[in-house]
């Protein structure tokens, strides 16, 4: 709008389960296929990027977020396929907004998030796509429900 400032785009269930549904599908299929190129290489940068994000989540809330998506990104970034993490990157970054609502209201930080993270991780190096699939999908999911619950 000109000379009318900036505005915040708007918040809607419909919104949330969109981003939602297509961040669980294609983070699936990126997830297989980054399994499917598993290296020596990848496996220890899943391990650092993990380590650096623990070792941040008592830190700064800035330093963290950024190393919690360096985190996510790190399992579909071995698909070997640019088109398909780039739609992971922006998907989880139209995701954060709802996630920042969700961790501000009561009770969101009961969920041990760092042992999801670590869960996920220990399928994902075990080369074990039907459990890192489920553990991933339901640590997005389960956000998702408290989201859809409290905020919208």
């Amino acid at each position: 709008m000109g000379q009318r400032g900036f505005r915040a785009a708007e918040t809607s269930r419909e919104n949330f389960q969109e981003i939602l549904t297509l961040r669980c599908e294609l983070e699936s299929m990126a997830l297989r296929q980054s399994l499917d190129n598993m290296s020596e290489d990848w496996a220890e940068q899943l391990l650092l990027k993990h380590h650096r994000m623990t070792r941040a989540s008592s830190g700064p809330h800035d330093a963290f977020e950024e190393l919690h998506k360096a985190f996510h990104m790190a399992f579909v970034d071995n698909c070997q396929s640019p088109l398909l993490t780039r739609f992971c990157s922006q998907l989880y970054d139209l995701n954060i907004r709802y996630r920042y609502i969700a961790a501000r209201t009561s009770g969101y930080e009961g969920r041990k998030i760092g042992d999801e993270h670590q869960q996920i991780l220990n399928a994902v190096l075990a080369n074990d796509f039907e459990t890192a699939n489920q553990l991933l999908l339901s640590h997005y999911q389960t956000t998702g429900a408290y989201v859809v619950k409290h905020i919208l």
